[in-house]
């Protein structure tokens, strides 16, 4: 009788563990500040997860679930002069600075391993992808912009861990979304410069096959940031069309996500687990009120509100669980660690 209340207990903390968990983090101003949630790809069992004073973007699943990276805006005085790279668990818990600089390290991606994590810093002058070894704290730059005359930024690392796509600025060409080699650090074209367009947030399938990216066309205004360091902002006019592109790893465009053309699609998008949908954040060009998080079916072309807030909620990043892709898997490997 004890062995199998043993057996359906451990049976039960099997299912719950391995379908309960919250699959999409995203932030929101839902609460009064832009803190960092978590909710079901339904959309249901919404939970907060920070609860400070401080302005927080960019969370990204580690590659198991365990744990979620982020930014987070240390200076309240002036947004975007100190920003650094958080960790913590999938509860909120154990959060800890994992860089700690007097410059901006912002655009966390984890390796599919696990043991590194590619930022975007300005630490060395200008914005340049990194890349810091988590156990450690070992950090090396990975891109040189220094003879275009621009940055780089928005890493996506490649599901194979060999390469990583990003975003290429060219002062004098224009805008480009490269790849980049992990190992020998050299780069390639994959999105050449288009007139009048800007293109950000890349980010790779879970697959290997396809890259998401964001474009708007327009520019808004340049503005400096910092003369030492060269870095630009383009403040992006969402009265402008916006749109959200795949293209394989080619280059070669696929058929583009069919979103209603007076919705403003904002950047930040991310892949579902089999590839086969996505999750972005928009809202009515020229309409009152906050943006909200929908799931995209490529194969069907549904479209699924997932918030429904009148607040802000955006910047969503879907869980692919990379070392164990099904259910099953998971739960055939742990149900041996538990009859051993």
């Amino acid at each position: 009788m004890f062995k199998q209340i043993v057996w359906i207990t451990a049976v039960y903390f099997l299912l719950t563990s391995t379908f309960a968990q919250s699959e999409i983090v995203f932030t929101s101003s839902r609460d009064g500040t832009r803190e960092i949630y978590t909710m079901n790809d339904d959309g249901n069992r919404v939970q907060r997860l920070t609860d400070n004073k401080y302005f927080e973007k960019n969370p990204v699943w580690s590659p198991g679930g365990e744990q979620i990276a982020f930014t987070r805006d240390l200076d309240a005085d002036v947004r975007g002069h100190q920003l650094d790279i958080i960790i913590m668990d999938a509860n909120g818990k154990n959060q800890r600075n994992l860089t700690k600089h007097p410059a901006r390290d912002e655009d966390p991606t984890w390796s599919p391993d696990g043991r590194h994590i590619a930022f975007t810093s300005n630490r060395t002058g200008r914005s340049e992808i990194h890349i810091i070894t988590i156990r450690n704290g070992k950090i090396e730059r990975l891109t040189n912009s220094k003879g275009l005359g621009g940055f780089a930024y928005d890493p996506s690392w490649s599901p194979n861990g060999k390469h990583i796509v990003y975003k290429q600025v060219d002062l004098r060409q224009g805008d480009t979304i490269n790849i980049i080699d992990v190992k020998t650090k050299q780069s390639k074209l994959l999105i050449e410069p288009k007139p009048n367009i800007l293109e950000s947030c890349p980010r790779w399938s879970p697959d290997g096959k396809y890259i998401l990216y964001h474009e708007i066309h327009g520019r808004g205004k340049v503005v400096k940031i910092d003369a030492k360091d060269q870095f630009v902002n383009f403040l992006l006019i969402l009265g402008r069309p916006s749109r959200l592109v795949i293209v394989n790893v080619d280059g070669f465009e696929q058929p583009k996500p069919i979103i209603p053309e007076e919705w403003s699609v904002y950047p930040t998008a991310s892949w579902s687990p089999d590839s086969k949908a996505i999750v972005f954040s928009s809202k009515p060009r020229l309409k009152a009120g906050g943006r909200s998080i929908y799931r995209y079916n490529l194969v069907t072309h549904e479209i699924v509100n997932l918030s429904h807030r009148p607040n802000s909620d955006g910047e969503p990043n879907w869980l692919n669980r990379t070392l164990s892709v099904s259910p099953a898997g998971k739960m055939a490997t742990q149900w041996g660690k538990i009859k051993r």
